[in-house]
């Protein structure tokens, strides 16, 4: 879905994974995005299909393998090998976009507190929360697993570029913030996502055209 924002732009992504509209799941931003996949399918080695992503990301660090379009958090990897960003490995947008221009496609750690109605828990469930939502701490965090702060007040200078043009976007505003599907699809939704995009993969038969009713269906199905 990072190449659908891409190449479709945020409103269309939008409207295909929060507003769940089938008509934008099934125009040619949709369709385009399923062509692009099927030409970069061309590059991979025959044991792609089902590989894990921690894999494939070892070949590239290894050098065995060009690419991989993942999200940026998959620089703490890259650190766990001893690479360095600009030196050993670098990076770009997804669909070759840049700077502030762009959507960023979020995935977030959150961490929840049950429901309390005693003031003491209550109590130590703020004495909690606020060294994590600490700009300080946003920062340290960021730096320890090559993520970018969610506290838009967290000081960046400390971090890389990556992180930097990725805090960037965030903070053009909710408009240039995005969620995974995974975020705003039922399981079973996203599972059908998942599950369309596999067969897709493996199977060179199967067009673009093939595929957008497929995946538009999935979409009409999500409900509102």
């Amino acid at each position: 879905m990072a190449l659908l924002a891409g190449l479709g732009g945020s409103d269309l992504y939008r409207a295909v994974a929060i507003n769940h509209d089938p008509k934008a799941a099934s125009s040619a931003g949709v369709e385009a995005t399923f062509n692009v996949v099927r030409r970069l399918r061309q590059f991979v080695d025959a044991g792609s299909p089902n590989r894990k992503w921690n894999d494939t990301l070892a070949l590239v660090e290894t050098n065995k393998a060009a690419l991989m379009i993942v999200g940026d958090w998959a620089k703490g990897d890259f650190s766990a090998a001893n690479l360095t960003l600009e030196k050993d490995y670098g990076y770009a947008l997804a669909s070759g976009s840049t700077g502030s221009k762009d959507a960023y496609i979020m995935g977030i750690d959150s961490l929840v507190f049950p429901k309390a109605d005693k003031p003491g828990q209550i109590d130590a469930q703020h004495e909690l929360a606020e060294p994590i939502v600490d700009p300080a701490v946003q920062t340290k965090f960021a730096l320890a697993t090559d993520s970018v702060p969610s506290m838009l007040t967290a000081d960046i200078t400390s971090l890389d570029r990556c992180a930097k043009l990725g805090r960037q976007v965030m903070a053009e505003g909710p408009s240039h913030q995005l969620p995974n599907l995974s975020l705003v699809f039922t399981p079973d939704s996203y599972g059908q996502y998942t599950d369309l995009l596999g067969q897709y993969w493996a199977n060179p038969q199967m067009t673009a055209a093939d595929a957008t009713p497929k995946f538009a269906a999935i979409v009409a199905a999500a409900g509102p």
